[in-house]
């Protein structure tokens, strides 16, 4: 179960997450086909709904043409 202060950093996390995305003019269905991981996947990461790990960061940093620690600089 997740208490309330992972569900708030989880919230921070996808907020964060959304707007690298945004920055670099990227749609949720973009950003799964370059980090081939599904849309629904991305949409539950920016919505706070999902706990990623850490091949999944990986791959969404490569996508967005970051270091995977500036995904968890927020």
């Amino acid at each position: 179960m997740i208490n309330v202060r992972d569900e708030e950093y989880l919230h921070a996390f996808g907020f964060h997450l959304r707007r690298l995305r945004e920055e670099r003019n990227l749609s949720q269905e973009k950003l799964s086909m370059l980090a081939d991981i599904s849309e629904n996947q991305i949409y539950n990461l920016e919505n706070g709904k999902n706990n990623p790990t850490i091949c999944t960061l990986k791959q969404i940093a490569h996508a967005l043409k970051i270091e995977s620690k500036d995904l968890l600089d927020f």
